[in-house]
C-alpha cells in the first residue's frame, strides 16, 4: 500500500511531503468552495484494491479498511502511515466497525466468518462463524453485542466473544438478503435492512418486530445504502424507485428516483427528504452532530447536504469514480471514502460552528461536563405548552443495587413534581397498580403494559428506564410512552463519569430537563 499527504499550513496554503520508501510525492489541492458549510481538503489518499468497508475509530484518527481480499489495515490518517496489516484468511471482508473503547475492531465475512482484531496484540482476540454469509454487523454502544444480518433473511444478536443470544424473526424479510443492520436508542432497539426495500425494527429480547414496513412489492423503494449516526437515534436511507409514467412525446417510459431519507429511530418514522438528481447512491455517513449526511452517488460525487433542509452543505469530491464506502469520524474533523483502488481522506471544517453539538443543554447550571454528558438527543420529549398528566413506573437497576435504581426513580420524580407543567402521580398509587397487574420488576419496561399502566393511573404519559454501571460510570437511560397509544415518544440517557452517591441528585435534574421542557 502506497500513499501521499499533503498538510495545510493556513487557508490555501499547502506544502509538498515525500513519502519514504514509495518515491512518491503528493500535492493535493484544497477542495473546497467558498461559502459552503462543509469545507472539505483532500488530506491523503492511500492506493488499495478492492477496499468494501471502513470505520473510524472513536477515540483516535484511526481508519478500519476491509479488502476484498480478506486483509484489514488499519491507516493513521493524521499521520499519514499503515498502523497494522493483518490478513484475517476467512475471506471477502464485507463489513467492519470499531469496539466503542476503540482497543480493536469487529469483521464481518461474506464467508460467514466473525472476528475481533486487537489492535494492540495485532492478533484476533475472538473467532466465531455463522451458517450464512454475513453482509453487515453493527456493534453496541458498550462493546458487549454484535448485531449481525447476512443473507437468507438472517438477522441475530451476538456477545462479544460471538456467542448467540438472539435471533430475530420478521415475515418480510424472510428468505432475503440482509445488507444493513444497526442497533439503536442506547442499544434498546435492533433494525435489518433487505431486498426490495424491506426493512424491520425489534426490541432487543424479543424476537417479534415491533415494526416492519416494504418488501414483496415490485414498486416498492430498493435500499442502496444506510448509515446510523453515533448514538443510535438517526438513519440515512439511500433509496431507488423505478416507476412507469407516460410522458407527452415519448409514451410509456420507466421513470428513476434516488432519494436519502432522515429517519428519526425515537418518531419511527422519516423527518426529512433529501432528493437527489445526479445519480443513484451507492454509501452513507452521517456526521456526529447529525446535521449533515455524507452522501457518495454512483457518478462519483461526494458532498454533503443538511439533515434539516433539502440542500447541499459542502463537496467532497467531483464526478469520477464510484465510492464503495463512505465514513465520517466522530470527532468531525474527518471524512473517508473508497474506491476501487484507493482510499481518499478529507480534513474538515465547518463555517456554521463546530463539528459536535456540546454535550449541555444551553444555559442549564446544573450539568458538570466534565462529569455528565448526554448520550442521546439532548431536546426536551415534551414539551411545556400545557399541563400534561404522568406517572414514573421506575428504574430497573443493571449490574447496580435495586436501592440505588429506586433512589434514582424517586430523585427523578421530585424534579418533576417541581414541574409546574407536570401533574405526577403519587408512587404508593403506581405501586398499587403494578401489584394489581402482577407485573414482574420489569414487566412495565414493555411498551404495551406501560401504556395500561398508565391508562388505569390516569396518566397521559409514562416515563420509566434503567440504571447502569460500567466500572466506575453510571449511565441512566429512559423512555416516554404515550398512553393512548402506546408509542415510545422518545427516549433520553446519560452518563456520569467516576459517579458517587453525591453525583446522582445533579444527574437526576439533569435527566428530567431532557424528559421534559422545564418553563423559563
Amino acid at each position: 500500500m502506497r500513499y501521499q499527504v499533503a498538510t495545510r499550513r493556513g487557508p490555501g496554503a499547502w506544502r509538498l511531503l515525500g513519502i519514504a520508501g514509495t518515491g512518491l510525492l503528493g500535492f493535493i489541492a484544497p477542495a473546497h468552495a467558498a461559502g459552503q458549510e462543509v469545507q472539505a481538503y483532500d488530506h491523503a489518499s492511500f492506493e488499495a484494491s478492492r477496499v468494501r468497508a471502513l470505520a473510524f475509530s472513536p477515540n483516535r484518527p484511526f481508519l478500519a479498511v476491509g479488502h476484498q481480499d480478506g486483509w484489514v489495515r488499519i491507516l493513521d490518517v493524521e499521520a499519514g502511515q499503515v498502523r497494522l496489516e493483518q490478513d484475517l484468511d476467512e475471506g471477502p471482508v464485507s463489513t467492519i466497525r470499531f469496539h466503542p473503547d476503540g482497543t480493536s475492531v469487529f469483521v464481518g465475512t461474506e464467508d460467514g466468518s466473525l472476528g475481533r482484531l486487537d489492535l494492540v496484540g495485532g492478533q484476533l482476540a475472538a473467532q466465531g462463524s455463522v451458517d450464512f454469509d454475513v453482509r453487515s454487523l453493527d456493534v453496541g454502544s458498550r462493546g458487549q453485542r454484535v448485531l449481525v444480518g447476512g443473507d437468507g433473511g438472517n438477522v441475530a444478536l451476538y456477545s462479544a466473544t460471538f456467542e448467540r443470544q438472539t435471533s430475530f424473526e420478521a415475515p418480510n424479510l424472510y428468505r432475503r438478503s440482509i445488507h444493513w443492520v444497526a442497533l439503536g436508542l442506547g442499544d434498546l432497539e435492533a433494525a435489518a435492512f433487505g431486498d426490495e426495500g424491506a426493512m424491520a425494527f425489534w426490541e432487543i429480547g424479543r424476537t417479534e418486530p415491533i415494526r416492519q414496513l416494504g418488501g414483496g412489492e415490485e414498486t416498492s423503494p430498493r435500499f442502496r445504502a444506510v448509515a446510523r449516526d453515533n448514538e443510535g437515534r438517526m438513519l440515512a436511507l439511500g433509496q431507488r424507485q423505478l416507476t412507469q409514467a407516460i410522458l407527452p412525446g415519448r409514451g410509456r417510459t420507466v421513470v428513476e428516483e434516488n432519494w436519502v431519507d432522515i429517519f428519526s429511530w425515537e418518531r419511527g418514522r422519516p423527518i426529512r427528504r433529501i432528493e437527489l438528481e445526479g445519480g443513484e447512491v451507492r454509501a452513507l455517513a452521517v456526521s456526529p452532530d447529525r446535521r449533515f449526511v455524507a452522501i457518495g452517488l454512483d457518478n462519483g460525487e461526494v458532498a454533503a447536504y443538511s439533515t434539516a433542509e433539502n440542500r447541499r452543505a459542502g463537496v467532497l469530491a467531483e464526478e469520477g469514480e464510484e465510492p464503495r464506502a463512505l465514513a465520517w469520524s466522530p470527532d468531525g474533523r474527518w471524512a473517508a471514502a473508497a474506491f476501487d483502488d484507493a482510499v481518499r481522506v478529507w480534513s474538515l471544517s465547518y463555517s456554521s460552528g463546530p463539528a459536535v453539538t456540546p454535550c449541555l443543554v444551553p444555559g442549564d447550571p446544573f450539568c458538570d461536563q466534565d462529569k455528565i454528558s448526554v448520550t442521546t438527543e439532548n431536546t426536551p420529549i415534551v414539551s411545556a405548552a400545557g399541563p400534561v398528566s404522568m406517572a414514573i413506573l421506575g428504574f430497573q437497576g443493571r449490574g447496580v443495587e435495586d436501592e440505588l435504581a429506586i433512589a434514582v426513580g424517586e430523585l427523578v420524580g421530585t424534579q418533576l413534581a417541581n414541574n409546574p407543567t407536570i401533574s405526577l402521580a403519587e408512587r404508593s398509587r403506581v405501586e398499587e397498580v403494578i401489584d394489581e397487574l402482577g407485573l414482574q420488576q420489569d414487566g412495565f419496561t414493555d411498551p404495551a403494559n406501560a401504556a395500561q399502566l398508565g391508562r388505569l393511573l390516569n396518566a397521559e404519559k409514562v416515563i420509566f428506564g434503567t440504571v447502569s454501571r460500567f466500572g466506575t460510570t453510571i449511565e441512566i437511560n429512559a423512555r416516554v410512552v404515550e398512553t393512548e397509544t402506546g408509542r415510545i415518544e422518545g427516549a433520553r440517557g446519560l452518563e456520569c463519569r467516576t459517579c458517587a452517591e453525591e453525583d446522582l441528585p445533579g444527574a437526576a435534574r439533569f435527566l428530567s430537563r431532557l424528559l421534559v421542557e422545564f418553563e423559563g
